[in-house]
């Protein structure tokens, strides 16, 4: 799940134990770093999301069950930004512009170069989930 900057109105369903938690995105901001982008390239994504819990299918929405909420949401964006990140390398596809970004943090940049070393590319991606509001609670 890789979401854009400013994702309004984005909605995503969850796991969270035995029950299943709906958010409601309100902004995603990311920030790329890459370290040694023309010989082995290293990609850190940091995505930060403010969500708004809509649905709750268990009986307590408490904040215990927010806080593991924000978690499973943390783990599965991590989890599956890597793993589309590395479909899009191992396609030698770079649709979110890594390589501009490269290109514009590197001191004589060369793209054939760059084409050499992208599919040794790794990422790490870390997310930080914050819920401001849990709807209507009784």
């Amino acid at each position: 799940m890789l979401v854009p900057s400013n994702s309004a109105n984005a909605e995503s369903l969850f796991k969270v134990g035995e029950d299943y938690v709906t958010t409601y995105n309100i902004t995603t901001k990311r920030k790329y770093e890459i370290e040694d982008p023309l010989t082995q390239p290293k990609v850190k994504l940091r995505v930060k999301l403010e969500a708004h819990i809509r649905e709750y299918s268990g009986k307590t929405l408490d904040p215990k069950v927010i806080d593991l909420a924000g978690k499973s949401l943390e783990e599965q964006i991590n989890k599956r930004t890597e793993e589309l990140l590395n479909r899009f390398r191992d396609k030698g596809i770079d649709p979110i512009g890594i390589g501009a970004l490269a290109k514009t943090k590197t001191r004589n940049f060369d793209p054939e170069k760059w084409h050499e070393v992208y599919p040794n590319t790794t990422f790490k991606v870390s997310s930080k989930v914050l819920i401001t509001e849990t709807g209507v609670i009784e």
